[in-house]
């Protein structure tokens, strides 16, 4: 049984499915990471793999995210302590 927002297995590449299931069920609801707990029976292997698959995409983007924010900081503190040195 497909659970709503969980886009099966065969629907693309990883990405297009990551990012689909994350639209579907969006609505800024937490990156749609509202989807059943693991333990639901009547979730197909697959179904849990793709879980498992946005989840971990999720977590890289918010990663990325943090990265980038912190190397925008740095290079803004470097860029200003240069211009009042000079």
């Amino acid at each position: 049984m497909a659970v709503k927002g969980c886009v099966p297995l065969a629907a693309g590449g990883e990405f297009q499915r990551c990012h689909s299931w994350l639209r579907s069920e969006g609505n800024g609801r937490s990156m749609g990471l509202e989807c059943p707990p693991p333990e639901r029976t009547s979730w197909s292997a697959g179904e849990f793999r793709v879980w498992k698959q946005c989840f971990n995409f999720t977590i890289w983007i918010a990663c990325y995210l943090f990265f980038m924010i912190i190397l925008f900081i740095f290079l803004l503190v470097t860029f200003i302590v240069v211009r009042r040195l000079h």
